[in-house]
C-alpha cells in the first residue's frame, strides 16, 4: 500500500515539473524560474517525503505557485518599468581583442569561465573578437572581426543602448533618421538589432 502511495505521489510530483517546464520553456526570465522550479521541487519533496499527509496540502501550495508565476509574467511583460528594473543592459566583456577586466570582476566572471563559454564556440584567443556582450540573462552575445554582418542590439524595449551606439560610432541623429526611415517610434520598439547601416525592428504589438 505504502508503495502505491509512493508511486502515486511521485506521478503527481512528476506531472507539475512537466507543466512548470511547459510554462518556462520560451521565457529568459532566468532568476524566476529558477526561483519557482526551487520552489516546486522543494514542495514535490515533501509531498513524497511525509506520505502520511494529505496530498492536497502540498498540490495546493503547489499550484499557487504556478498562478503566481503566470501572474508575475503578465504584469512583467504589461510593464515597461518592471521590466527596466530587472533587465540590465549588455554588458562588454571585451571590445577590440582586449578583456575589460572591471567588468568581468564587477558581473564575479573569471577568465576562466570566459574561456571556457568560447571553447564552446570554437572561439580560442581574444583577438578575433571585436566585441564580446554579457547580456541580463548572463548569455554570451560575440561579434568577431570575420563576421560583421553579425546584428547587433541596439534598443530594447524602447531604451537605447548607449554604450552600443557609442562603439557603433552612432549617434541619436544618426538613430533618429533610420527611425524616420522606418516610420516607427522609439516607445513602439521592442528589440531592434543593428546590421550594416540597417534596423531591424520587433514592435511591441507584434508581441501580442
Amino acid at each position: 500500500m505504502l508503495g502505491l502511495v509512493l508511486i502515486s505521489r511521485c506521478i503527481i510530483s512528476y506531472f507539475f515539473i512537466i507543466v512548470l517546464y511547459y510554462l518556462v520553456k520560451k521565457r529568459k526570465i532566468t532568476f524566476l524560474t529558477k526561483i519557482t522550479y526551487i520552489f516546486i521541487l522543494l514542495l514535490c519533496s515533501n509531498m513524497i517525503i511525509n506520505y502520511k499527509y494529505n496530498v492536497i496540502y502540498s498540490i495546493i501550495p503547489i499550484i499557487t505557485i504556478i498562478v503566481l508565476y503566470e501572474l508575475f509574467i503578465i504584469f512583467y511583460y504589461d510593464h515597461k518599468s518592471v521590466r527596466n528594473y530587472f533587465d540590465s543592459e549588455p554588458i562588454i566583456l571585451v571590445k577590440n581583442g582586449k578583456v575589460i577586466f572591471k567588468n568581468l570582476i564587477d558581473n564575479n566572471y573569471s577568465v576562466e569561465e570566459l574561456l571556457n563559454e568560447l571553447k564552446k564556440k570554437n572561439i580560442y584567443s581574444f583577438n578575433n573578437i571585436k566585441y564580446l556582450f554579457l547580456e541580463s540573462d548572463k548569455s554570451l552575445s560575440i561579434l568577431t572581426f570575420d563576421d560583421n554582418s553579425v546584428p547587433t542590439p541596439l534598443i530594447l524595449d524602447g531604451r537605447i543602448n548607449k554604450k552600443v551606439l557609442n562603439n557603433l560610432s552612432l549617434n541619436k541623429s544618426d538613430l533618429n533618421n533610420m527611425l524616420e526611415k522606418e516610420h516607427v517610434r522609439l516607445s513602439d520598439i521592442y528589440y531592434a538589432l543593428y546590421k550594416k547601416e540597417k534596423l531591424y525592428i520587433i514592435k511591441n504589438d507584434e508581441l501580442k
